[in-house]
């Protein structure tokens, strides 16, 4: 009885495995697809840390194959600080 059911969860889990890959695969950009994408920044910056990050998390997964590019629109010191401290980090052309 143990057996058959863990025969059972075993099999259950690896079709469970094949669907999610097969629907990685198919939502997952096909190769040559490639994007620029451009944040344009304001004023302090505030959230480009957490947007940076996010996009080099989608970066280093496959999920999102793209440049990045920033835009100043009206950064401030502090903004500009921040940007350059960011750069050493993060890979992106401003």
């Amino acid at each position: 009885m143990i057996l058959q059911l863990m025969t059972a969860l075993l099999l259950a889990a690896g079709v469970l495995l094949y669907v999610w890959c097969l629907l990685g695969w198919f939502v997952l950009p096909f190769g040559g697809k490639h994007l620029q994408l451009v944040l344009k920044v304001h004023g302090d910056a505030d959230d480009l840390e957490r947007q940076l990050r996010a996009l080099s998390w989608l970066r280093g997964s496959g999920l999102l194959q793209a440049e990045l590019t920033i835009v100043d629109c009206g950064l401030s010191e502090t903004g500009r600080n921040l940007v350059r401290h960011l750069r050493e980090t993060y890979e992106f052309t401003f």
